[in-house]
């Protein structure tokens, strides 16, 4: 029974997929590197980056998203030619 070759002896495969062994190592040490957020950009001092840093201003952050998401949601439903000449609706 003849042996069957090894066609990748020595050689770098340049197929459509990476190597496994590659994109292993590659995910690993992107891994093991530390996560940035926005708050490693900021000062160390001040009452500005307190604030910044604070749960009560990433609620009330959240909190001020969440609500123009519905707003949006609810205006785009209601919008009538009439309503947009309405005061209220020119102000906001």
């Amino acid at each position: 029974r003849p042996k069957k070759e090894n066609h990748n002896s020595g050689q770098q495969r340049n197929g459509i997929f990476a190597d496994a062994e590659t994109m292993k190592k590659n995910i690993r040490s992107s891994l093991c590197k530390p996560s940035q957020s926005a708050e490693s950009f900021y000062k160390e001092e001040g009452i500005l980056q307190a604030i910044a840093r604070s749960q009560r201003f990433e609620h009330i952050s959240l909190t001020i998203v969440a609500l123009n998401a519905v707003w949006i949601g609810i205006e785009t439903d209601y919008d009538t030619p009439e309503i947009r000449s309405e005061p209220f609706y020119v102000a906001f």
